[in-house]
């Protein structure tokens, strides 16, 4: 082999090497997966989600922190690109100081992406590149009470196997009929969200007893103080006065004082409440403080204020700007469908008069096209809203939803007023689908308990800051929807006074199996005393209490998911009682109606359906027992439309109040006699399902 032929064959070699790097390079910026070396010095940390669990049904938090390890300022834009549709957020150009770091964080509705490639660049250049995972396998389930766990060193919360296990299990699972399984995600204090929104998805929210107060900025604790007030639960240590000092100034209500349940001081605040643990988190000694934690967020409840709104019937949508100016386009275009179509009619007229006809036949529909384009312009659209307020200790909280439709102009922003106000915009499209109500063994339960996705926006209204305006964008004739909260922390409810009424004289033991196995023995008498500054109308008073069958007996109604390994089902006995309206300081005295099943009487409930659907009202967890105060307002107390500043016109509306009546307030016994009756019907059905497995 001479010399050149040896050139030859090194050079087909080295083109063949070139062409692979360059089909390599090229694969991987198709797909994302550049393997270009992060920018010297730039250090980003980032996460979507909580702890490998996003929902993409809610808004989803993206969090960054962002270390600067150089001498210099390093600029760059922020983005996130959904590779598989290419679509692109920008989320902004940031500024990191020389040897500084700075965090960072977003809140997008991504409900239909598939994959999210977050990327730091500058003039084209990536700076730094990853990929974050949205489909992760690990999706939130409705019959788990999720803790968020707030820890620097990214430790996992050591929660006890059950109610006598061990200490050091990921997830804690309760015996059946004594509240939720709970699970544990570990976040950092940076990916604590800027925004209440994404914290809706949990339920309760853990400190360690070393978390400072300097460690989350002002936005963050504003976004847990709300979301506390709106039914979310936080646990801190008693040896954090400074911390709960701060939660406390955070809450736009008025945190009460402190009362003892189940080895924790509870300070509640609207819907939710502040709890103050007992012991370390950390120690192979002392359990006491996980379990007292798991044992009490077991006992959340899943059904708050925005599963409420959310679960209300549409209202009959009324579009009257809509539809006018719709009529308007229609009577103008088939107007001059039908003069253009008389053109066929002109044979006998002069060229003159064919013309004369023609110009005036377009001129005339050139002006009122003219004058429609101006109205069209001009036209509010429309606005149809419903709201539920719930009152707790320490104020009022109202959240509304708002369907908006287009009348075909520039309707483009929406705007409303009130204390403490928020609103988003939702990504949904699907405002005005119908509803099928139907009945079955499923495993989730008919209402969201978080927010809808949406991209948060800041308020276009900072001067004021009792108003909010928010962009809409939006089609012609198109409909959007938004979600408005407000807080009052001036507003006391009901005071409430109950009394456990038994049938008749018999003994304890009677009394237990009269309510183990009709759950209608008994009865609640309330006197309720109204310290609202509105008047509630066609009020009711809904009570329920757990009852358990055998899954082959059950041809009833199962509210409540169980575990797969137990061989019975949770159902629900319900007290309605309508007692009519509560005027401002008056006393009204009411007694339940008898308790009831789908299997005893499923006419009582066809004729409550109406009601029942309209609350969406569910107990805490299976086992456990609710009281509620339900009516009708008939003008928001807390929120309005700021029609100064919105493009569209309110139409209708309807608020519903809701205040649940609190542990302490029910009567010691009925509690007892529940969980005594729970108990035997578990033990029964838990006997028979063993001696039918035991027979040949």
């Amino acid at each position: 082999m001479n010399r050149k032929d040896l050139l030859l064959i090194m050079g087909i070699w080295l083109w063949v090497l070139l062409a692979a790097q360059t089909a390599s390079v090229t694969y991987a910026q198709q797909t994302g997966q550049s393997r270009q070396a992060d920018f010297p010095g730039l250090d980003i940390q980032a996460e979507a989600g909580w702890d490998g669990y996003v929902d993409q049904s809610a808004p989803v938090p993206f969090s960054f922190l962002l270390s600067n390890f150089t001498l210099d300022t390093i600029e760059g834009d922020l983005s996130l690109t959904d590779p598989d549709s290419n679509q692109t957020v920008f989320l902004g150009r940031l500024f990191i100081g020389p040897n500084n770091v700075r965090r960072f964080s977003a809140i997008q509705a991504v409900p239909n992406w598939v994959g999210c490639v977050a990327k730091f660049s500058r003039d084209g250049q990536v700076l730094w590149q990853r990929e974050l995972p949205l489909i992760t396998g690990q999706d939130f389930s409705e019959d788990i009470n999720y803790l968020l766990f707030v820890d620097d060193s990214g430790r996992t919360l050591p929660l006890p196997a059950g109610a006598d296990g061990e200490v050091g299990w990921r997830r804690f699972i309760p015996e059946a009929g004594q509240g939720r399984q709970v699970q544990p995600l570990t976040i950092k204090p940076w990916q604590l969200p800027q925004h209440y929104g994404p914290l809706t998805v949990a339920q309760a929210v853990v400190f360690s007893e070393d978390t400072k107060t300097d460690t989350l900025n002002d936005a963050q604790w504003d976004a847990l103080g709300k979301w506390c007030s709106m039914g979310g639960t936080i646990f801190v240590s008693e040896k954090s006065p400074h911390l709960l000092g701060r939660l406390k100034q955070a809450n736009p209500l008025i945190v009460q004082p402190s009362m003892l349940h189940k080895n924790l001081a509870v300070h509640r605040c609207g819907s939710g409440s502040l709890r103050e643990y007992v012991g370390p988190l950390f120690s192979g000694t002392d359990p006491q403080a996980p379990r007292d934690i798991a044992q009490s967020a077991s006992h959340l409840t899943r059904c708050n204020v925005i599963s409420m709104v959310e679960s209300r019937e549409t209202l009959r949508s009324q579009a009257r700007n809509a539809e006018v100016t719709r009529a308007w386009v229609v009577i103008i275009f088939v107007a001059y469908m039908l003069l253009s179509g008389m053109a066929i009619f002109l044979g006998r007229l002069s060229r003159r008069g064919i013309m004369v006809f023609t110009s005036t036949v377009v001129g005339t529909a050139c002006v009122a096209a003219l004058i429609l384009g101006s109205v069209l312009r001009r036209s509010q659209g429309d606005l149809n809203w419903t709201s539920v307020t719930t009152v707790g200790p320490g104020g009022l909280v109202q959240i509304a939803r708002i369907d908006v439709q287009s009348a075909g102009g520039r309707n483009t922003q929406a705007a409303v007023s009130g204390s403490f106000v928020d609103l988003q915009l939702s990504a949904t499209t699907e405002i005005y689908r119908p509803r099928y109500y139907y009945y079955s063994y499923s495993d989730s339960p008919p209402s969201s308990p978080h927010f809808g996705a949406f991209t948060w926006q800041p308020n276009q209204l900072k001067d004021k800051p009792d108003h909010y305006l928010v962009d809409v964008p939006i089609n012609p004739w198109g409909h959007r929807r938004l979600y408005a909260t407000a807080f009052q922390p001036d507003v006391r409810g009901i005071d409430l006074k109950i009394e456990l009424l038994l049938p008749g004289k018999a003994s304890d033991q009677n009394q237990s199996d009269n309510l183990q196995v009709s759950g209608s023995g008994s009865r609640l008498k309330v006197t309720a005393t109204s310290d609202l500054p509105f008047e509630l109308v066609d009020c009711y008073l809904l009570a329920a209490m757990p009852l358990v069958t055998s899954r082959s007996e059950n041809s009833g109604i199962s509210y409540a998911s169980v575990r797969q390994d137990n061989p019975f089902d949770f159902i629900q006995s319900r007290s309605i009682t309508a007692f009519g309206n509560i005027a401002p300081l008056a006393t009204v005295m009411v007694e339940s109606s008898p308790f009831t099943t789908f299997h005893e009487s499923e006419d009582v409930f066809l004729s409550n359906h109406q009601l029942d659907q309209q609350t969406m009202l569910y107990t805490a967890y299976d086992g456990a027992v609710g009281v509620w105060i339900v009516g009708k307002i008939a003008a928001s107390p807390a929120l309005s439309i700021d029609q100064q500043h919105c493009d569209f016109e309110p139409m209708a509306e309807e608020h519903w109040f809701v205040q649940e009546v609190l542990p302490e307030q029910l009567p010691a016994e009925w509690l007892a006699l529940n969980q005594a009756a729970l108990k035997q019907q578990i033990e029964r059905l838990t006997d028979n399902s063993g001696s039918k497995n035991s027979e040949p």
